[in-house]
């Protein structure tokens, strides 16, 4: 296929390669030469005639990428291929005796003549090639999860067992990837990687040798996970026994069928208990699969009636409760597969071989690492102390909506198919893609969209949630005094369940709320939940400013969240064209919410969100004295938290500036850091010592939220205190730089 660019005379030969999950063949727009790394051992079928993607987008409010379809359609030129590697109904030609795991080569089939050595057989998800048929029932020296496909565990016996096919039995669900082809200066095809998709349907015939193929984004996959799953309660059978010589008191307890609880090697397990004599929740400290399990109290959870007595009846199930620092938290609810009859996804969870269920409790998503970005999930440094809670099947989409909202992110897919998060709030980082005049396809007029759909003068937010009683015990309300009267006519009003995530504060902190009967193992606090909610309601300053631009295949690989930076030598509609906050485009920051790729016309249209220029003053710390690279402040109040979350915007990783206030006469003395580590409430230690000496109670040290990459919107930047514009130039006013006294908050 051949494509055209920027302009008539500018010719793109652009290439599409789509690549399906277990199947051997690629569907190419026309023959790739060379030899292409991504299709290496499969045999190119040109059958691609039209590739469509809509548009996908960034939705702030449900804090995650809304995937469009990619639709392709193919024509059948390899002497009807088509009509049978598509072929409906798919019948098996034998199927597995023995049971299998995912690294045994050779398999014995109930008959092993049904195809021939070097043949391609699909059983389940898996693709496998037959290596050598020996005799009436065994191939040996197979290729397990052949072709992008993985290796499964199979089952089988002398009547039974999973079947074997030799044309796919299914296409939904299936991923596939797309590559594009373009020559580069030497004349070579280079390769890239524009998506991984998931077959939204199968295959449909369109008449003659036409066929069409629809796909869906990758996310769809990831939304449709759910944890916790296999929660079922069990039922007392008999007293229970106590045993009081340890630290604290256990109870051993019989119920009907222990194998639907699991102890966890990563998070305390616990359980809810509901008796004659109350319901609590209690630590799972053991399992006897013989039928017993041991239950610890838990004083935390202040739940003890239904320990108190050796309760003979009543229910009881498992939950997790899942408490680990930063973004392990979340990680772990996303990977583990704790709990799951057989490891390494072979079988759905708690689905063992034997049985056509299994009761057992299961820990995470189980989402594999190769589907996560956790290097990415890592850098959200800016993350509060939470407490998760899997109480029965919680969707996936559920809680990452959650803990988005509380660390200002939102989740997007990479083009490789692994979920990430990305912050939504200002941008503080340098990493960015430059767009210039060379870059951009002209489409029309260019112009700026105020979009004021986003704005949230109220808020409620219900936290505080009970798994014994179903009911939030906490209720927050947020009204922005000066949005609800700009919009008064129509208040939107936006509300939010934190049903999985709690936010709570490190003990000793505050007075002890009153308990609810329930609580979680530290003490939460309301005030926290308006900080960091707050973003909700505002945005970037009450309104999002939107821009449209259709660019050229060079940025195909261009994702949701990606940060782009327009640059000087842009036309000059750009420079005229007003960004609605009394500057320009020319030299604007903006972060990409939504793309549509065109590959007919080689290009990628993209809706741009431009960025405030605001410059902070930030809060800032008079240093009492310095060791080395420690530094203790001097504040009336801890600025510095040793842990929990840093609501001034203090935090391992942080920018900040070590101001030489003896200097400010001139120009300043300023040296650029990071914390390396908070020691204490009031300490911070630096990725090095100052470079001059520090005066005691004069010179102090400041946030430096434009070298921040890694902050997000709930690190407390948002919470300034005073900003002002930049100029055209990207020059500070006088009220923005460091040549003030420090400001507090």
């Amino acid at each position: 296929m051949t494509y055209y660019g920027r302009s008539a005379n500018e010719h793109v030969d652009l290439h599409l390669a789509l690549r399906v999950e277990g199947i051997p063949y690629a569907f190419v727009t026309r023959t790739i030469p060379g030899s292409p790394s991504a299709l290496s051992g499969y045999t190119q079928v040109v059958c691609m005639t039209g590739v469509t993607e809509g548009e996908a987008v960034l939705d702030l409010v449900e804090r995650r990428e809304m995937a469009a379809t990619l639709d392709v359609d193919m024509l059948d030129t390899d002497a009807d291929l088509f009509r049978t590697l598509f072929a409906s109904a798919a019948r098996p030609v034998t199927w597995i005796q023995t049971a299998f795991t995912s690294s045994d080569t050779d398999l014995e089939v109930q008959d092993a003549a049904a195809v021939s050595s070097g043949d391609v057989v699909y059983i389940g998800d898996e693709t496998v090639v037959v290596g050598t048929v020996s005799g009436a029932n065994d191939w040996l020296g197979c290729t397990r999860g052949a072709y992008g496909s993985t290796a499964r565990a199979l089952f089988g016996d002398t009547s039974t067992g999973d079947n074997a096919y030799t044309t796919p039995p299914h296409w939904r669900g299936r991923r596939a990837r797309l590559y594009g082809y373009a020559l580069d200066g030497a004349g070579t095809y280079t390769e890239t990687l524009l998506g991984v998709y998931l077959v939204d349907e199968s295959p449909r015939h369109t008449g003659g040798k036409a066929w069409a193929l629809r796909l869906a984004g990758i996310v769809q996959e990831y939304w449709e996970r759910v944890c916790g799953l296999g929660v079922e309660a069990a039922t007392f059978t008999g007293i229970g026994t106590w045993d009081f010589t340890g630290a604290s008191p256990v109870i051993e307890h019989p119920v009907t069928d222990a194998r639907k609880f699991r102890l966890s090697a990563t998070v305390d397990s616990y359980v809810i208990a509901q008796t004659e004599f109350g319901s609590g929740i209690h630590k799972l400290t053991a399992v006897d699969l013989a039928g017993n399990i041991t239950l610890a109290y838990e004083s935390s959870f202040q739940t003890t009636r239904a320990m108190q007595a050796t309760a003979s009846v009543g229910d009881v199930r498992q939950i997790a409760v899942v408490q680990l620092p930063g973004a392990a938290g979340i990680l772990s609810v996303l990977l583990s597969d704790e709990g799951q009859a057989l490891s390494g996804g072979d079988y759905l969870p708690g689905r063992p071989p034997s049985e056509s269920a299994d009761l057992g409790w299961r820990l995470g998503a189980a989402l594999a690492s190769s589907e996560v970005d956790s290097t990415a999930f890592d850098a959200i440094t800016a993350v509060p102390p939470m407490t998760m809670i899997i109480d029965g099947e919680r969707k996936v989409t559920d809680i990452l909506r959650e803990w988005c909202f509380l660390t200002g992110t939102a989740v997007v897919t990479t083009v490789d198919g692994k979920i990430k998060p990305v912050p939504i709030g200002s941008v503080r980082g340098s990493s960015a893609t430059a767009i210039g005049a060379a870059d951009i396809v002209p489409e029309g007029p260019i112009e700026v969209i105020h979009d004021e759909g986003t704005v949230f003068p109220i808020l409620k937010a219900q936290a505080g949630y009970s798994p014994i009683t179903g009911e939030f015990h906490d209720e927050v309300n947020l009204i922005d005094a000066d949005l609800a009267k700009r919009y008064r006519r129509a208040p939107q009003v936006f509300d939010i369940e934190l049903r999985s995530i709690d936010v709570w504060e490190p003990p000793n902190s505050g007075p002890a709320r009153p308990s609810s009967g329930w609580r979680h193992p530290t003490r939460q606090r309301a005030s926290a939940i308006v900080t960091m909610l707050a973003d909700l309601m505002r945005g970037a300053g009450g309104a999002r400013r939107l821009v449209r631009l259709s660019l050229s295949h060079e940025h195909l690989s261009l994702r949701l969240g990606d940060v782009v930076v327009l640059g000087t030598d842009l036309p000059e509609a750009f420079d005229e064209l007003p960004d609605m906050r009394g500057s320009t485009l020319r030299g604007a920051t903006c972060r990409v919410v939504a793309r549509r790729p065109r590959y007919d016309q080689a290009r990628v249209d993209v809706q741009l969100e431009v960025m405030d220029r605001l410059l902070h003053v930030c809060p800032a710390a008079v240093i009492s004295s310095v060791a080395s690279a420690t530094l203790t402040l001097s504040t009336t109040t801890p600025e510095v938290p040793q842990s929990g979350f840093p609501a001034n915007g203090f935090y391992i990783g942080a920018a900040v500036r070590v101001v030489d206030r003896s200097s400010l006469s001139g120009t300043p003395v300023v040296d650029s850091r990071t914390i390396a580590n908070i020691p204490a409430t009031n300490q911070v230690t630096l990725s090095s010592a100052p470079s001059f000496a520090v005066q005691s109670g004069v010179d102090y040290v400041v946030l430096d939220p434009e070298n921040s990459a890694d902050g997000t919107n709930g690190d407390g930047y948002q919470l300034i205190e005073l900003a002002k514009l930049a100029d055209v130039d990207g020059t500070a006013g006088v009220n923005a730089s460091t040549d003030n006294e420090p400001r507090w908050r």
